[in-house]
C-alpha cells in the first residue's frame, strides 16, 4: 500500500537508522561560508582533496530548505489520493506524489524531495541492506499492528455502532 510506505518513509527521514557518514574528496571543493551569520559577509573556503568530511543525514533531513515543515510527521509528502474517484475492491486510493504528477491535493503539505531522502545514503556508496531493510519494513510493521490490542475505552458509557 502506497500510504503505509509513505509512512514507513516518513519515519525513516524524521529518525534515519543512520544518522551521519563521512567521505573523502576526491578533487577539491569550493564553498561560501557566512563569516558572521549574515548572508552579506560571506568568504570563500577551499577543501582539498582527501579532505574527510562529514555530514549528518538527521540534520539534512530537518532542513527547512529541504523539507519544508520539517518537524511535523506527514506522509502526504509522499503520497496523494488518485485523482480517479472510481473506487476499486483490494486497489489502493493512493499513489506517489512527487513535483511531475501533484495535484495540488493538500496546499499546505509540500511535496517530498526524494533527492534529499537520505535514510540509507545515496550513490555508490548507499547502504547495502537497504533491499533488504525495503522488503522487512513491511512484515515487521505488520507484525507489531497484529499483535497489538486496540480497545476503545468509554468512561461515559455512550452506545458505539460501526456503520
Amino acid at each position: 500500500c502506497p500510504y503505509i510506505w509513505a509512512c514507513i518513509w516518513e519515519a525513516l527521514r524524521l529518525y534515519p537508522p543512520a544518522t551521519l557518514t563521512t567521505r573523502n574528496l576526491i578533487r577539491p571543493f569550493t564553498f561560501d561560508m557566512n563569516v558572521d551569520g549574515k548572508a552579506t559577509t560571506t568568504k570563500s573556503v577551499t577543501l582539498e582533496t582527501n579532505t574527510r568530511i562529514m555530514f549528518s543525514f538527521y540534520w539534512i533531513h530537518r532542513s527547512s530548505c529541504n523539507f519544508p515543515r520539517p518537524h511535523e510527521f506527514l506522509p502526504e509528502r509522499w503520497v496523494q489520493r488518485k485523482s480517479t474517484t472510481k473506487q476499486q475492491s483490494g486497489v489502493s486510493e493512493w499513489e506517489e506524489r512527487h513535483p511531475g504528477n501533484d495535484l495540488n491535493q493538500r496546499p499546505d503539505v509540500p511535496v517530498g524531495n526524494r533527492a534529499n531522502h537520505l535514510a540509507f545514503s545515496a550513490g555508490a556508496r548507499n547502504c547495502v541492506g537497504q533491499a533488504l531493510a525495503s522488503k522487512m519494513l513491511p512484515t515487521v510493521l505488520a507484525m507489531i499492528v497484529g499483535s497489538t490490542r486496540i480497545e476503545l475505552q468509554d468512561p461515559l458509557g455512550y452506545q458505539m455502532k460501526l456503520v
